[in-house]
């Protein structure tokens, strides 16, 4: 069944709720423009804070950088738009904070425990 099939079918049901309803979502879902990751370079020995532009999936290096640990946890990155800020923690649980539009650390701070993931939710009044 394609998502086409499905969507006919769901509006069947619905009689006509189930297609306003997905507009509704499909329209307040966000766009990103740019995503944003940290990779490791062999040829420089460093890790790469990278802006990945989502129409071109084309990458651009935004800096260089290195972990105090040398390693880091893939699954404690995470991006707050509010904030223009990127974070991830390193191996020996160090919270790195990234400026998104340079890719520069802005600070360290070291946890007392050890995060296995990182996330962060986002409430309005």
């Amino acid at each position: 069944m394609t998502i086409l099939d499905r969507m006919r079918s769901f509006h069947a049901l619905a009689r006509g709720a189930g297609l306003i309803a997905l507009l509704a979502l499909t329209i307040s879902a966000p766009v990103y423009a740019n995503l944003y990751g940290i990779d490791y370079s062999d040829s420089i020995s460093q890790n790469r804070f990278l802006e990945i532009n989502t129409t071109t999936a084309q990458t651009t290096v935004l800096n260089h950088f290195s972990f105090d640990s040398g390693f880091w946890m893939p699954n404690t990155f995470f991006t707050d738009q509010t904030t223009t800020s990127a974070y991830a923690v390193s191996s020996d649980n160090t919270l790195y904070r990234f400026d998104l539009t340079t890719g520069g650390i802005i600070s360290t701070t070291r946890l007392d425990t050890t995060l296995q993931a990182l996330d962060s939710v986002n409430i309005t009044p």
